[in-house]
Order: C-alpha cells, then sequence, then structure tokens
C-alpha cells in the first residue's frame, strides 16, 4: 500500500514539475486524497471517570522528522482529533513544546494501557522551552487539545483502547 501511495506522490509531483506556469502545481498530496506517507491515522478510545467511551481520531508519525515535528506549527486541533506516539517500551518520556502554537492535553499512557500522568502543555514563549515529563515509565502519548481532558473529565487512572493496527511502536 505504502508502494502505491508513494507512486502516486512521485506521480503527481512529476506532473506537477511539468506545469509551466506554476499556477496548476500541486502544493500537497492531501489535496487529491493522497494520504501523507509521514503519518498513518487511527482512532485511540479513551474511557473516562464516568465510564463514557471518548474516540478520537489520531494520526501517528511514521518518521523520525515526523515524530520530531508532532503538532507543531497546527494552528488548531478539534476535540475529536489528535496525535499518537507509541514506543517500544515503558520508559519516562519527555516532550516540549517548541513551535507549538495551541495549548495541549499530553496523556501518558502505559503498556497496561492506563493513563499514568495528564499534563496540560502551553506554547513555548522563550529558550529555552520547558519539558513535560511523564514521570512514570510509560509506552504511548496521546495529545489533544488542551483543556479538554477535563471538560471531558478524563483523568490519571482512567484507561484507552487503541485500534490494534495502530498500536505498534514507532519503528525509526
Amino acid at each position: 500500500m505504502r508502494v502505491i501511495s508513494l507512486f502516486m506522490v512521485l506521480s503527481l509531483a512529476a506532473l506537477a514539475g511539468c506545469s509551466g506556469s506554476g499556477e496548476n502545481a500541486v502544493s500537497s498530496p492531501e489535496e487529491y486524497g493522497i494520504p501523507n506517507p509521514e503519518y498513518a491515522t487511527g482512532k485511540v478510545t479513551v474511557i473516562n471517570s464516568e465510564a463514557e467511551k471518548l474516540e478520537f481520531n489520531v494520526e501517528i508519525p511514521l518518521t523520525s522528522e515526523a515524530v520530531s515535528k508532532g503538532l507543531m506549527f497546527r494552528e488548531r486541533l478539534d476535540d475529536g482529533e489528535g496525535m499518537l506516539f507509541p514506543f517500544e517500551e515503558d520508559v519516562e518520556r519527555s516532550f516540549w513544546m517548541k513551535n507549538v502554537l495551541i495549548d495541549l492535553d499530553m496523556l501518558f499512557i502505559g503498556s497496561d494501557f492506563q493513563i499514568k500522568k495528564i499534563r496540560n502543555a502551553v506554547p513555548c514563549v522563550e529558550d529555552p522551552c520547558p519539558l513535560y515529563s511523564s514521570g512514570v515509565p510509560v509506552r504511548y502519548v496521546l495529545e489533544i487539545r488542551g483543556g479538554l481532558a477535563e471538560e471531558l473529565n478524563i483523568a490519571e487512572g482512567n484507561s484507552a483502547e487503541m485500534d490494534p493496527a495502530f498500536s505498534e511502536p514507532l519503528n525509526i
């Protein structure tokens, strides 16, 4: 599937390179329904304190560049959206907010799918940027819109369910 997507992206890039004026150039493969090869998509369900199942459509970065970029430069994140970072093993994780324009809630999740820590992270306004740490070993980090965890009664100790196809660790 990735080979087909890559072929389509390269074909569109070649076609864009052939347009003389640049007016019809392809600016991104997503415009034509071709997924971004640096990200997969999936679903994460969080079970909140009232036992409500809250579903998030997530992007999962597939390259080291995409992991480093995360949600940088995004101007908004809708309530049902997020980004999931699955790692190989449970270790203490730290994230920063360099070039992130919006507040985020970081849900640090262990391999047992329990939410171990929730951190409300704000955009970094000056160097050095503060680090937001899990404080305990975790395998996953789910980033959602800032303040949403409190609004939806998501708390430490709640659990998460992940689409099995996208709960594998990043191999980068």
